[in-house]
């Protein structure tokens, strides 16, 4: 079991050096298995995109920041991923990230008589997420969508 403070300071050191970096912290998981610690991060650009060149990179660099701090004193296993460009959109953030793009809303309940709807992300708010649907925007409350999934050609 991982306690507070350790994921705390970890999350801290990840957080603060890859937005040094241009990078986000998406998620972190830290658990114990098989008598070590495994620390799984996903990571990301602020747009999103990031390349797997860059994945590798910083998993070799955030390995080395690791062992420098030395907060974790049993051995560990680092695996950095990116989210992926097909993950499911759920907040704000998210769909900031894929402004301009096309995209495919799955909805809670109907809006419009339509429980989904597919369009480019023109802006997202606190409570709201604006879509160019057919030529026309429509104006989608964040708490009734289930999801969205970025449409990759």
């Amino acid at each position: 079991m991982v306690n507070n403070e350790l994921y705390k300071k970890s999350q801290e050191i990840f957080n603060s050096y890859l937005n040094n970096l241009g990078f986000e912290l998406v998620e972190l998981r830290i658990f114990w298995a098989q008598g070590l610690f495994n620390i799984r991060l996903l990571t990301d650009k602020p747009r999103g995109g990031i390349s797997m060149d860059e994945v590798v990179n910083l998993n070799r660099q955030l390995r080395e920041l690791l062992e420098k701090e030395d907060i974790f004193k049993e051995a560990f296993v680092l695996e950095v991923c990116s989210p992926g460009a097909d993950r499911s959109l759920v907040s704000k953030r998210d769909f900031l990230k894929v402004y301009g793009r096309r995209l495919r809303v799955f909805l809670k309940e109907p809006l419009n008589l339509k429980i989904e709807l597919e369009g480019v992300v023109e802006e997202a708010s606190d409570d709201f997420l604006f879509l160019t649907v057919e030529g026309n925007t429509e104006k989608v409350p964040l708490n009734i969508i289930n999801k969205g999934k970025q449409i990759i050609n």
